[in-house]
């Protein structure tokens, strides 16, 4: 009975070399994934700016209060916690969490922009 490497014609070879194309795939994808970035949330009230702190100081959820809108701070992000506003689509559109994230209520004219090193793309196309 023949064994499946000499069915396959498969030398020593060419498994390293396809092991090795599978580790480069796992690391290109993957490195996108590492290392976190420290993320700063900016409010700004009327296009101008009144609050800017980094995400890694809050420790446990801290809310903060800019012209009828509450904002949620926590170490993974940002959410409009509550408004006053007709709608509340701010309050609705959930949280905050990568850098170039934002997010606007736009009847009390406020806006909170996520900033940080790194932009995660939001789609790719190869």
């Amino acid at each position: 009975m023949k064994s499946l490497i000499n069915i396959l014609r498969i030398r020593i070879f060419d498994i390293f070399i396809i092991a090795l194309l599978l580790l480069l795939c796992v690391l290109w994808f993957s490195i996108g994934f590492i290392g976190g970035d420290s993320l700063t949330a900016t409010v700004y009230l009327d296009g101008k700016e009144v609050f800017s702190a980094s995400l890694n100081e809050f420790e446990t959820p801290e809310e903060k209060e800019f012209s009828g809108v509450t904002l949620l701070f926590e170490s993974d992000g940002v959410t409009f916690a509550k408004s006053d506003c007709a709608n509340r689509l701010c309050v609705k559109a959930g949280k905050l969490s990568r850098a170039g994230d934002a997010m606007a209520c736009i009847p009390n004219k406020v806006v909170v922009e996520l900033k940080g090193e790194k932009k995660d793309a939001d789609i790719v196309t190869y």
